[in-house]
């Protein structure tokens, strides 16, 4: 098989870089990264596949055949961005979504014949409904933590105590005043709250607003499997976006209790996601008070369970090389 990327060598960064580093260490094959004899083969008989992650200008040199491997699915991705941005009046960052949203239309049209991999079922679904005749399939995400062999939090029991906010992103998440609807809204013990991402200072100081004390936003973190078993539950109040979230599987897999948005969840059946679907603080009162510590650790139990089952190094690799073996 042809890498048409570079290797990053970085098992412990974030989204492509963490594929692209497995794709090198667990698939064999050769280096091509010049677009020049790209181009070449794809007007000769080389028969050898290729493999392009991520989706983008440069898969215009792919042949039927070649792999790309896709983060997500674009247009549910682009298009949620753009209705936020149009939402919170940036209409000129609404208008460049746009623009994307017809060049990737383009893009997708012209990949017909490629087999198409991205990592969420939901995606899936949502492309093939867009481009019914194309090749496109699911494959499943590795856990980067398991990869790493990061060790999951030891627990006798589950506590709510220390609460922490990911992937804040003022594009991706729902504001912090349409989370937190009243003054000091958590009936709960809740002994520290942290906040992580570009618009964690913005959160911070709306949850002091509201009556929280205690309160941390953090910006870079050295050692990021520590800093998220440092507290009992995470929670992830995305509203745009697409595929599966490395977040919340190294979360899951950290032992570390999810609530989330339904986007938070995406590729997750609903069965098991739903005890811990959330949309504003009221909602975390309500899946905690409402449940025994004893019901929320069966049903996030059955949870991990499956994402650590699902998300496995062996289905990734098989998938990738599908047809290939």
């Amino acid at each position: 098989m042809i890498f048409t990327f570079k290797n990053p060598k970085n098992l412990e960064g974030t989204g492509i870089n963490f594929l692209r580093t497995l794709i090198y260490k667990y698939i064999k094959g050769s280096t091509q990264t010049s677009s020049l004899l790209l181009l070449k083969r794809r007007f000769t008989k080389n028969t050898e596949k290729a493999i392009f992650c991520p989706v983008g200008v440069k898969c215009f040199l792919s042949k039927p055949g070649d792999v790309i491997l896709l983060p997500d699915d674009s247009f549910r991705s682009i298009s949620s961005v753009a209705k936020v941005r149009f939402f919170n009046k940036e209409y000129a960052k609404a208008a460049y979504q746009y623009v994307r949203l017809f060049f990737y239309f383009l893009l997708f049209t012209y990949l017909k014949g490629r087999r198409l991999l991205t990592v969420s079922k939901e995606d899936q679904q949502s492309l093939q409904k867009r481009f019914i005749r194309h090749d496109i399939d699911y494959v499943n995400h590795p856990i980067q933590m398991k990869i790493n062999k990061c060790k999951p939090k030891s627990l006798s029991s589950y506590e709510f105590n220390d609460m922490l906010f990911l992937n804040l992103q003022d594009f991706y998440t729902c504001s912090p005043q349409s989370f937190f609807t009243e003054n000091h809204d958590c009936l709960f013990k809740l002994s520290k709250l942290g906040f992580h991402g570009s618009n964690a200072k913005n959160w911070r100081k709306i949850a002091k607003i509201k009556g929280y004390h205690n309160v941390t936003d953090y910006d870079f973190v050295e050692d990021f499997p520590e800093f998220i078993k440092g507290f009992d539950i995470v929670v992830m109040p995305l509203i745009a976006g697409a595929g599966v979230k490395n977040i919340m599987l190294n979360a899951i897999y950290l032992n570390v209790m999810v609530f989330g948005t339904k986007e938070a969840f995406s590729g997750v059946p609903e069965e098991l996601y739903k005890p811990f679907l959330v949309n504003s603080m009221n909602d975390i009162n309500y899946r905690i008070l409402n449940n025994s510590s004893f019901e929320l650790e069966r049903h996030f139990s059955k949870l991990r369970s499956f994402i650590v089952d699902e998300h496995c190094l062996d289905k990734f690799v098989s998938k990738v090389l599908k047809n290939d073996m």
